[in-house]
Parts: C-alpha cells; sequence; structure tokens
C-alpha cells in the first residue's frame, strides 16, 4: 500500500545519507525500495514506475544508503559512490550513537568484535544478515 508514495507496509533498514546530513527537509519525498520498478531513461537519468518521480544520480542523488564506512550506494542505479569527508564524520557519528544505544551483545557485533563467537541464537534471535562485502553494516534487528 502506497500513500503519497511512501510505503506503509513496513520500515527499512538502511541509513539514507540525505536524512543523516539533514537534506530531506520537512517534506522527505519519495525513497525508492524493492517494489520500485526503475527503469533507465537516458544515461544517468532514471523513472520510478511506482510514482513515475524522475531521478539523477549524480553527486547529490538523494536515494543513496550506507554500504560501508567509505562508500554509499544509490538504491534506484546500483552506483556506489564514495563518501565525502563531511559524509565519513556524519557516519562516524550516527555509528557512536548506535554503539552507545545497543545492549552489549549487538555493540559486539556492530564493532565486529567476537565475530567468531556468533551462535544461531544470535542469528535467529537478532537476524544478524551476513553480506560479503558489508559484514558490519548489514543487518536487520527484528
Amino acid at each position: 500500500m502506497e500513500v503519497f508514495g511512501k510505503s506503509m507496509v513496513a520500515a527499512t533498514n538502511v541509513i539514507y545519507l540525505s536524512s543523516i546530513l539533514g537534506q530531506d527537509g520537512p517534506n522527505s519525498v519519495h525513497k525508492c525500495d524493492w517494489k520500485c520498478e526503475n527503469e533507465c531513461i537516458c544515461g544517468n537519468m532514471f523513472r520510478c514506475r511506482l510514482t513515475g518521480l524522475t531521478h539523477f544520480c549524480d553527486k547529490n542523488c538523494n536515494q543513496r544508503i550506507l554500504y560501508d564506512n567509505h562508500s554509499s550506494l544509490c538504491r534506484v542505479s546500483k552506483q556506489i559512490f564514495p563518501l565525502t569527508p563531511a559524509e565519513q564524520h556524519a557516519v562516524k557519528g550516527i555509528r557512536r550513537k548506535l554503539e552507545a544505544e545497543s545492549p552489549p551483545v549487538r555493540a559486539a557485533l556492530l564493532s565486529g568484535e567476537g565475530m567468531h563467537s556468533i551462535t544461531p541464537y544470535h542469528l535467529r534471535n537478532h537476524s544478524l544478515l551476513l553480506v560479503p562485502s558489508a559484514v558490519k553494516l548489514a543487518r536487520a534487528w527484528t
């Protein structure tokens, strides 16, 4: 179900760079996800078939999510961009905040400590997604 271009089904566990950097403004725009069928119109111009909105994938892209400590991924074009120094600084602040708010088990998993001692209990109860290129980043806590 879509309301004003926003999914009402469930929240995603991704971090948009535009929300970290305060670039969304008071009215956030539609963020494409797996339900959107994006088509490449020409070069770096894409159109969301769900909403009809166009997206230009460049350095001002507002569809980028945090991929790892040094790069971001555009969910529309699937291009990977290096983080600017300002973005890296903002990401470090968010990581510190998440680690401070996390219980000890989650904090150890976030920092990568104790990765050798992950048990089936952790995988089942914390829904840790193991992605080869971004093990520490791609987690979906339930």
